[in-house]
């Protein structure tokens, strides 16, 4: 992750026990590039159990590109 180049926007399902928070966090901490956000009441498979909460986060990091 520390060799990512553009601005990357991971996606963390709350309850994910494969992305802890910590892991989530240091990929953080390693590249200014990356950005985190938290699908609330998510296990891993985000698209198929919250599509519009997907849908929305993805669109929100969109507007913060330049």
């Amino acid at each position: 992750i520390e060799h990512i180049e553009i601005p990357t926007l991971l996606i963390r399902a709350e309850l994910s026990r494969i992305m802890t928070p910590e892991a989530a966090a240091d990929a953080v901490k390693s590249n200014p590039l990356v950005h985190a956000t938290v699908i609330a009441g998510a296990h891993h498979h985000v698209p198929l159990e919250c599509p519009d909460l997907l849908a929305r986060a993805i669109a929100e990091f969109i507007v913060t590109l330049d």
